[in-house]
């Protein structure tokens, strides 16, 4: 009864999002390409003029150099695409465009740190190997403002700040960690135009919506979000750490 009613709910719930629809236009575009110090030119995702608009060439400026995401003591911001195609059955739900469902994590000391329902930090080869697939891009936030040490103990505390309980799909999600911890770690504060439309992107996700919708939609993407972020992390733990185990190996 309980899984039938629970069955019920995300039916009636998918169908109330997706009533009405006629569809949604295609955001994305051509990649665009930066310069590197080096010479090299590095790819930018699709989503990039699509998501900062007038900003975008802020962002282009401040986007990484290979020298610079080889550097253990630079702050680094990375802005996936993890959505794929579910993009447009999203724009299709929430009657707008939506450019890509975003997840932030932060690089610093050979370290990335993110947020799915509790803080993760893991070596940036592993989230390399994971994340290979996802459009992103590289934000250069300069110099830390805190040592390796300061930033464990920082982490640590985020631990108790930053859990499942915590967690909200359209207010407290792994964006607003990221614009959090960027602010905290690097020496000078990134503008913030920056993280403002990441975060918008879930804070107004059902603004388009009637009254009545967005109510109902809330607390069913509230409920199945939390459901299928300890899902994921269940699910991808396991490979996490045979990577994480093979990068130590290889180290040693």
């Amino acid at each position: 009864m309980r899984l039938s009613l629970f069955t019920a709910c995300i039916t009636a719930s998918s169908a109330t999002l997706l009533c009405g629809v006629q569809g949604a236009r295609r955001l994305l575009r051509r990649p665009s390409v930066a310069m590197c110090s080096d010479g090299e030119r590095l790819p930018l995702p699709p989503f990039l003029t699509p998501l900062w608009k007038e900003d975008a060439e802020l962002v282009v400026s401040m986007t990484a150099t290979r020298a610079a995401l080889a550097d253990r003591e630079r702050v680094i911001a990375v802005v996936y695409d993890i959505g794929g195609p579910i993009n447009q059955l999203l724009s299709l739900s929430i009657q707008k465009p939506l450019p890509l469902s975003a997840h932030v994590s932060i690089r610093l000391y050979g370290k990335e740190i993110g947020y799915d329902g509790e803080v993760e930090v893991r070596p940036v080869e592993v989230m390399e190997e994971m994340m290979s697939g996802s459009p992103r891009v590289f934000l250069d936030l300069g110099p830390p403002k805190l040592s390796e040490a300061q930033l464990d103990a920082l982490v640590q505390r985020l631990t108790t700040e930053w859990t499942i309980a915590t967690y909200n799909i359209f207010e407290r999600n792994c964006n607003h960690f990221g614009a959090e911890l960027a602010a905290l770690v690097a020496s000078t504060p990134p503008p913030p135009a920056l993280f403002k439309p990441v975060c918008e992107l879930t804070e107004n996700l059902l603004d388009a919506l009637p009254p009545w919708r967005q109510q109902l939609g809330r607390a069913f993407m509230q409920s199945f979000t939390v459901f299928a972020i300890v899902a994921w992390s269940w699910a991808t733990k396991g490979k996490k750490d045979r990577l994480e185990n093979s990068v130590e190996r290889s180290v040693t």
